[in-house]
């Protein structure tokens, strides 16, 4: 006997798959969440304080580090502003000496930018004070505030300059109440001398009373305690609760050292050692909480109590709106449930017929095809994804109609591929056969372009020794004429000495040194450029120079006028675009008269004091202008025994090391100064071992020039 199926449409199987879908995830979804909510009922109920006194702890370490934060954050803007007052003063009291209300003033500003404190005043060494408030009384204040012992000291004079130290803990002597303060204490410095001490007093009490005021858990507190166990900042009741009576100190202050409390003791201990931490302290028969963290701007710790009840009190709440929240939930979880079930029922009906709709009919027009009628297509107008199957489907039954035509069509594009490529592949041969011959070709015109480039550099060589040889003559000829050793020495007036290093073989610049009458021409010059044309320019200088010394020429407008003249009328000739600066200096009977632009002078006293001289309005550049009288101008200074001048190109001032760094007339006078004991020689070899020194390995770039001379 054969059993019977049940036979289903595909309609029917989507409603029995999508009503069971939803049936079971709702039953499994109820289950969850009852089991879930049930049970972070009990965890809470269990773990609710635990977990709460974690977040507590968490809360108050931060709250501790906040705090401390803005106690630190007071203590730096004190001291900026002590620091910022005493450098204030040190540069304007004297000027000020004569206005009696500049210093209340000043206080007041001081006061004022410190934010909330006790008091700001000015002490001067005989411990005479000035304050801000004014004192509310001069009973029992201090004869010399300087020499009570919580007052700092300030050892090391050189080291002091903006220097803010705090003093010890003290009672305010600026009021009445004496309340708790500590001082933030800079000197006030002229000319390296302590002229008076400037102080700001800021209120211990001050310090916690924002928190302690406002307290974010009731119970709770916070204090201040120094490394040496003194409460030096802290409510009252905050002082009852963690000392005895006994534990007053002088001054005031309350001592933790010993509380009669061991399990305080031992928590007061470890806070005095450094260190962030929280720790569980029975207080007066009460649980409570204790953290701490240090101070950065001075040698305190900040702590804070809460009871541990007020921390944890809200999970005792949280208990019960969680029962509540999971009862209201199930019921919520449960009604919804049913609700969605009977809506899933309805629209999972209506939605298995607009689905089957189309499908039917896409089958109907698929068997028909299938019996090879290939015009038959789908009518579906649907933009869903059925739609877009039928849409497919009729793609496809085009496609099958235009394959055979598409691949004869493609056959016969390959078949002229394959032609067209042979043809490409010949044309590529005959290519390859052209580019052999052209680079045979090729290579014979190198080889005879190099045995041509060979005999050039032969001939290169050749006129390259020649140029050197020509360039040696003109720098033996630039040596000759420079001064020698023992003329200088000749001139008992003066220690001089010179010194000139060319950048290439021939340098452009220029210094020369002659006794004429009864004075002593120095000149010296810098050609713009170096090498063989600057060279040469040098020596057209140099023998004009000359010439006009000897001639008798003295005024220094003409002087320079002619040699202007010469040495434009040769540059012109020359057709080289070259000038050069140029300095004469007329020295008789201790008295320097300088005329010409050039780079500026140093003139180096004996006492240590330094000049420079600036030639720039003294002259023009030589071989610029026709005519230059109108630019000429003189000086002239006195020398004294010791004194000394210092003549230099360029060259010396904008030497590179090889971080492209210049040597700079800063440097230069500073070595000058330093060595001005020394005679003219050792000055010279001073200035040139430490340009040396600087430039290193570097490269050369311009002439070195060097003049020194010393009065006698």
């Amino acid at each position: 006997m054969k059993s019977k199926h049940i036979r289903l449409y595909f309609w029917q199987k989507i409603i029995l798959l999508l009503t069971g879908s939803i049936l079971t995830l709702s039953l499994g979804l109820a289950f969850v969440t009852r089991h879930s909510m049930t049970h972070a009922g009990k965890q809470i109920g269990a773990e609710g304080e635990d977990i709460l006194s974690a977040q507590a702890e968490t809360f108050l370490s931060k709250l501790v580090r906040e705090e401390a934060v803005n106690l630190d954050l007071r203590l730096a803007q004190t001291r900026a502003a002590v620091a910022y007052g005493a450098v204030f003063l040190s540069e304007n009291l004297n000027t000020h000496s004569g206005d009696s209300g500049f210093l209340d003033k000043s206080l007041k500003a001081l006061l004022e930018r410190s934010g909330k404190t006790a008091a700001a005043y000015f002490v001067s060494p005989d411990g005479k004070v000035r304050s801000y408030p004014a004192r509310e009384s001069e009973q029992d204040f201090p004869k010399n505030l300087i020499e009570e012992p919580f007052f700092p000291k300030f050892s090391d004079l050189h080291e002091i300059f903006g220097e803010v130290q705090w003093s010890q803990v003290h009672p305010n002597p600026f009021t009445v109440t004496y309340e708790l303060v500590i001082d933030a204490v800079a000197p006030v410095l002229h000319e390296g001398v302590i002229q008076a001490y400037l102080g700001i007093s800021l209120s211990l009490t001050q310090l916690t009373a924002q928190f302690n005021f406002h307290q974010p858990i009731r119970g709770s507190y916070c204090f201040v305690m120094d490394d040496n166990y003194q409460l030096v900042g802290a409510p009252p009741h905050a002082r009852t609760d963690l000392s005895s009576p006994e534990a007053y100190m002088p001054r005031g202050i309350i001592s933790l050292s010993k509380t009669e409390n061991a399990d305080l003791d031992s928590i007061l201990r470890d806070m005095a050692m450094g260190g962030s931490f929280l720790k569980k302290v029975t207080i007066k028969d009460q649980v409570k909480y204790l953290t701490c963290h240090p101070l950065t701007h001075i040698n305190w710790r900040l702590g804070l109590v809460v009871p541990v009840a007020m921390a944890t009190a809200a999970s005792r709440q949280l208990v019960g709106v969680v029962e509540n929240v999971t009862r209201q939930a199930m019921l919520q979880m449960i009604l919804w449930s049913l609700g969605l079930l009977i809506i899933s029922l309805i629209a999972g009906a209506l939605m298995a017929k607009l689905m089957v709709s189309p499908l039917h009919l896409m089958a109907g027009v698929a068997e028909k095809i299938s019996n090879g009628d290939f015009g038959r297509r789908v009518d579906v107008a649907s933009r869903d994804e059925v739609g877009n199957l039928a849409r497919a489907f009729n793609v496809m039954a085009d496609h099958v109609e235009t394959m055979f035509a598409d691949l004869n069509l493609r056959n016969r594009e390959l078949e002229h591929e394959i032609a067209e490529r042979v043809k490409a592949e010949d044309a590529l041969r005959k290519l390859n056969e052209e580019l052999e011959n052209r680079v045979s070709q090729r290579t014979a015109d190198l080889a005879k372009a190099n045995t041509e480039i060979l005999f050039l550099n032969e001939c290169l060589k050749s006129e390259n020794l020649r140029l050197n040889a020509e360039l040696d003559v003109a720098r033996r000829l630039q040596e000759m004429i420079l001064p020698r050793a023992e003329e200088l020495r000749n001139i008992e007036e003066l220690d001089i000495v010179g010194f000139m290093k060319p950048a290439d073989e021939v340098g452009g610049d220029y210094y020369d040194i002659i006794r004429c009458g009864g004075s002593i021409k120095i000149s010296i010059g810098d050609v713009t450029g170096h090498g063989l044309e600057s060279g040469v320019l040098m020596l057209m200088t140099q023998t004009a120079v000359r010439t006009l010394l000897i001639s008798g020429e003295s005024d220094p407008k003409r002087f320079l006028n002619i040699l202007n003249s010469v040495i434009y009328g040769n540059v012109r000739r020359m057709q080289v675009d070259k000038s050069l600066t140029l300095s004469l200096l007329d020295y008789k009977d201790r008295q320097v008269k300088i005329s010409g632009q050039h780079e500026q002078m140093i003139v180096m006293r004996q006492g240590g004091s330094l000049e420079l001289v600036d030639t720039f309005d003294l002259g023009f550049p030589i071989g610029m202008d026709d005519n230059i009288s109108a630019f000429v101008n003189e000086v002239a200074i006195s020398l004294n025994p010791g004194d000394s001048i210092v003549l230099y190109s360029d060259g010396i001032t904008e030497a590179e090391n090889m971080s492209k760094e210049f040597y700079g007339l800063e440097r230069l006078c500073e070595v000058i100064r330093q060595n001005r004991d020394q005679c003219a020689e050792g000055i010279k070899e001073a200035v040139v071992g430490d340009v040396r020194q600087f430039i290193g390995e570097q490269k050369l770039y311009d002439d070195l020039t060097l003049v020194v001379m010393k009065q006698q």
